[in-house]
This record gives C-alpha cells, sequence and structure tokens, in this order.
C-alpha cells in the first residue's frame, strides 16, 4: 500500500521495511559493466572469482565466454592480400565478344 507522507511528494510503502542495501556492487553487474567497457581480462578474473563461489551460474558462464571470445577476435579484413584498388584497378579482362570460329 503507497501513502504520500509529509506533503512533499514522497511515497512511503507502508507496512513493509526496505531490504538492506550493501555498500558494494553486485558482482555479475560489475563483470558485465567492464564487460560493456571493453575491459575483458578485469571481466574474466571477475567471472572467475564468481565461478569459484557457484560453479553453476549459467549467466557468469556465458559472461566468462564471450569475454573471452572478444578478447581473442581477429579480424579478417586485416589478413586481405589485395586491396579494393587491387581488384577495381585490375588489367586483367575477359573479352566482351566470342572468339570467331
Amino acid at each position: 500500500v503507497l501513502c504520500r507522507c509529509g506533503g512533499r511528494g514522497q511515497l512511503r510503502v507502508m507496512g513493509t521495511e526496505a531490504p538492506p542495501v550493501s555498500g558494494q556492487l553486485d558482482p555479475v553487474f560489475l563483470a558485465l559493466n567492464r564487460f560493456n567497457r571493453q575491459k575483458y581480462d578485469e571481466c574474466v578474473s571477475l567471472c572467475t572469482e564468481l565461478l569459484a563461489n557457484n560453479p553453476y551460474d549459467q549467466a557468469v558462464w556465458y559472461l566468462k565466454c564471450r569475454a573471452m571470445t572478444m578478447m581473442s577476435w581477429v579480424d579478417d579484413t586485416d589478413f586481405e592480400e589485395e586491396g579494393a584498388a587491387d581488384v577495381l584497378l585490375d588489367e586483367n579482362a575477359t573479352a566482351a565478344l566470342p572468339r570467331p570460329g
């Protein structure tokens, strides 16, 4: 049940107490934050610590695997031997008309 208290626009829940708030962030949220900031090494180390406590946490396993995948990401465009200019400016051409005979 919500009630307006004090006339200041504050809402309070009547009959229930707020759960205690810890002074730390949720470690899974912290690992996800590190992943989103592309700090994959820190994300993997946090996930490893979390998995030591609970090895069956599938969300943390997924996050750890995703971070490890992103750490070893290889961009396929780096290995192209021929550039776009080489392909477009190639002097080899096929004949427009078939050979007689």
